[in-house]
Formats: structure tokens, sequence, C-alpha cells
């Protein structure tokens, strides 16, 4: 008995270097490669444009694409109950005739699965087979694989915004990203 206890604490040791090793590999890969966002006017065109708020320059983009009408309705995921969509217009300085006529604000969610949830609901609405989503460079493959998860049969174009995250706030993301991969690969 005593010589099977030091082989299984060896085994389990094994075990977590090996897990760690992976683990640290891939957050070198994911924050060493983040996607960046193609010319506008290189893209072809979608059914819809969805954007979620919560940093920098994604708003901007998001109506960037809807103006040079690669996208025939934005929806903005994540807006604050108190923000009026007057104030979101000119933040991104829009005319509010755009907002009248093609953008739709999402209150509701307060979370990236939120987000994606109330996105298949807006897509499945309009019945559309496409869209362009727009969110930070470093929260694009969680939301991407949250969204593809809750609209398997749509096309999910991504529009990555650059931002200047922390390292800890890469390796918060990193962790939040392998929780969700794991999830979505024990669904299956």
């Amino acid at each position: 008995m005593a010589n099977q206890r030091p082989k299984f604490v060896s085994i389990a040791a094994k075990i977590s270097f090996v897990v760690v090793s992976v683990w640290v590999l891939g957050f070198a890969v994911f924050a060493g490669t983040m996607p960046e966002a193609p010319a506008v006017d290189t893209l072809p065109e979608a059914d819809g444009i969805v954007v979620l708020t919560g940093g920098g320059g994604r708003l901007d983009a998001a109506v960037d694409l809807l103006q040079a009408q690669k996208g025939k309705r934005l929806l903005i995921s994540g807006v604050h109950q108190t923000v009026p969509e007057s104030d979101i217009a000119n933040l991104v300085q829009a005319p509010q005739t755009l907002f009248s006529c093609c953008v739709d604000l999402d209150r509701n969610s307060s979370n990236t699965i939120d987000n994606a949830l109330t996105t298949a609901e807006w897509v499945e609405k309009h019945q559309y087979n496409s869209i362009y989503l727009v969110t930070a460079d470093y929260h694009m493959q969680r939301s991407q694989l949250l969204i593809e998860e809750a609209l398997p049969d749509c096309e999910i174009l991504p529009f990555p915004v650059h931002s200047n995250l922390s390292v800890q706030g890469l390796v918060m993301e990193y962790a939040k990203l392998s929780v969700t991969w794991l999830r979505s690969m024990t669904q299956l």
C-alpha cells in the first residue's frame, strides 16, 4: 500500500504538468494571434450586423459597416437600460435617421451568453443567414463560439476591433474561452 501512494502522486503530478503546459501553450497562441479586422470596402455583404457593447471602437466599427451597406440592420447588444438611443447616435456621429430605420437595441443582455441568445432571436426574427459579429479582438473567439452554438445554420463573419487589454485581462478572457470551449465539447 505504501508503495502505491507515491506512484499515484507521481501520475497526478505528471497529468497536472501536462494540463498546465497545454493551457499555457494555448494562452500563448491565443495572445499572440489576435484577429485583425479587414478593410470594410473589401468585405462581402451580410444580412445583418451585430455588435456586442463593452469596449471602445466597437460601436463606431459596427456603424461604419452599416453605413457601408455591409448589412441591412444593426443589433447593438447589451445597451444599458438608461442610455437613450439618441446618445448612442451622437456618440458615433451617425444620423438619427439611420438609427430610426436600421438599428435595434438589446437592453436585456448583461453577458456574452445573453448576447448570443438575443442575437439568435434577432437573426431568426429577420430570417437572416449571415451576420457580421463586431466585438473586441480578444473577445471574438468566445463570442463567435457562443453565437455559432445558438445559430448553427447562420454564417458568422468576424469583424474584430483592436484593443489594448492587459496581460491579466487576456488571462481572464482565455480562462473564460477555455471554460466555454470545454462546455461546448462536452455537449457534443
